[in-house]
């Protein structure tokens, strides 16, 4: 059972910096880090986080067998506006940690660039106000585009990523 800590701090970076990120250089041999700069740590200390920002980890394992992956503690977290998610690279999928734990079966060997926790600000609609409520259903009843000369559109939609989101506290284990 491996513990990680991701703790923001607005006085770290997201390279190395001593006294805040703990880097491990001798775990055991079933083991899960955090992976920065390819360097083990069960600690991060990172400026902000946002919608955008990846955290990679490395999972080790003497041999083949189960894993999992779920959260022990959240503290400084909105659950209510912000969800924890674990992205598997092989798999394609996403995990929500704050309903579900990640459980797998993997080979023996290290797992890098395979998993990453992410945080991502919910969209709460109870938020907007009277005026940008006005302005979708303008946009919702025109019924026309509105393209600069010479732009062209595709036809198809694209997911906007969300605002930003702050958190610590992530642990995670195997």
């Amino acid at each position: 059972h491996r513990q990680l800590l991701l703790t923001v701090d607005p006085t770290t970076t997201f390279g190395i910096d001593r006294a805040y990120d703990g880097e491990i250089q001798f775990g055991p041999s079933q083991d899960m880090t955090w992976d920065m700069e390819d360097k083990k740590f069960v600690i991060l200390g990172v400026p902000n986080i946002t919608d955008v920002t990846e955290f990679p980890l490395v999972v080790t394992l003497p041999q083949s067998g189960p894993i999992r992956i779920k959260i022990d503690a959240l503290e400084n977290v909105d659950t209510e506006t912000t969800t924890v998610y674990l992205k598997d690279r092989v798999q394609n999928t996403v995990t929500n940690l704050l309903e579900n734990d990640y459980e797998i079966t993997l080979e023996a060997g290290e797992h890098y660039n395979r998993y990453v926790i992410v945080f991502r600000k919910d969209a709460n609609e109870e938020e907007t106000t009277e005026e940008e409520e006005e302005e979708e259903e303008e946009e919702e009843t025109s019924g026309e585009w509105e393209e600069e000369e010479g732009e062209e559109t595709s036809g198809e939609w694209e997911e906007e990523e969300e605002e930003e989101t702050t958190g610590t506290g992530e642990e995670t284990e195997t």
